[in-house]
Order: structure tokens, then sequence, then C-alpha cells
């Protein structure tokens, strides 16, 4: 079986540095959806730290008006307005920035977060 090389580099996006790799991990999944219903599929993955999403629109179907081109571009880093905490399960919603006092002690209840993955509903479309 042979692969063709369709995306070179690898899917990336245009941050503060200049272009970096879409991020994502064994660990904590991505959603590979059409979350603004323009056609072209979006992508909602963890950032580097983990506690935030970040929300990559395909920019096919705004630049060439097709829907068959892999063109992201990151509109958000907080997507949803929530963070996830990185030594447990805990969310705080209504935010993009998580305080230090807010978050648990390493090992103080003994869970750990572990990874995350989505669900994603698109509802009235």
């Amino acid at each position: 079986m042979e692969f063709e090389l369709v995306v070179y580099p690898v899917l990336e996006f245009l941050s503060r540095g200049g272009f970096t790799n879409l991020y994502g991990t064994d660990v904590d999944y991505p959603a590979i959806v059409d979350i603004d219903n323009d056609g072209d599929i979006d992508i909602l993955t963890f950032s580097v730290l983990g506690a935030f999403v970040e929300y990559h629109q395909n920019q096919s179907m705004e630049k060439y008006g097709i829907p068959d081109s892999l063109d992201y571009k990151r509109v958000s880093s907080c997507w949803g307005y929530f963070a996830e905490n990185e030594e447990s399960n805990l969310v705080y919603l209504d935010t993009c920035v998580v305080k230090e006092n807010d978050i648990p002690v390493r090992g103080k209840n003994g869970y750990r977060h572990s990874g995350s993955t989505f669900l994603v509903i698109i509802y009235g479309w």
C-alpha cells in the first residue's frame, strides 16, 4: 500500500513566534468537526499546557469557496471560556485565566488529570 503526501508541512497555524504544528497528544483527543457550519472541517484541541481549548478554523470556504483544503487559522486560544485543571478533573467555567491559588496542590487529593476528549453536539443545524 502506498500513501500520498497531501499536506506539507503537517497541519500548522500562525502563532506568536511564527508557524507551529497543530498540537495534539495521545491522551488529549481533538474534536474534528465543522464548528462554524460553513461546510469545511474545523479542529478543537487542547493547548500545549492542556488547560484551555484552541479553536482552529479551516479557512477553505473563506478563501477558496470550496471545502477541500486544510488551511487552518487559530481563531481562539480559549474556546468555550473554560479551563481544565491540570492536576484533577476540576473545570473552571467562565474563565480564560486560572488563578494560582485556585489550583489544588499536586497530590493533595490523590487525583491526577490523565487526559481529555471532546463530545461536540451540534444542535439546531
